[in-house]
């Protein structure tokens, strides 16, 4: 059995990262808790979110992606109601992702128990 140990994982040249061709992992994923003092439960490539009101989240990346032009998911609910349903991605950058979560009757933003996003792209 072979074990590779890297901190840096770099394209043949040394000059950038290298090319993942055979996956298309996610560059970036959280699992957090909206509801009165934000928690992270989990999350790879999430610097940190900043509570921006009920509801309103953004999502700042460790590492940037290339461009604002990547594949940005999320989904969510409330433990006991299940009753968030719709999730808008306001701004995007390459840097960071608002999100807003609103309540089931459509009339206002709503703070969620469960946020999940991902991110598909390319890291910069």
């Amino acid at each position: 059995m072979s074990e590779l140990r890297t901190n840096t994982l770099s394209n043949a040249a040394g000059t950038g990262p290298a090319v993942l061709t055979g996956q298309s992992a996610a560059k970036a994923w959280a699992n957090l808790d909206g509801t009165g003092t934000i928690v992270l439960r989990d999350d790879f490539n999430v610097a940190s979110v900043t509570d921006n009101g009920i509801g309103d989240y953004t999502f700042n990346y460790s590492k940037n992606m290339t461009s604002s032009n990547y594949v940005f998911g999320v989904t969510g609910a409330n433990n006991s109601t299940y009753e968030v349903r719709h999730y808008n991605t306001l701004t995007r950058s390459a840097s960071a992702a608002q999100v807003r979560c609103q309540n089931n009757s459509g009339s206002g933003f709503q703070d969620a128990s469960y946020v999940g996003m991902s991110i598909h792209g390319d890291l910069a």
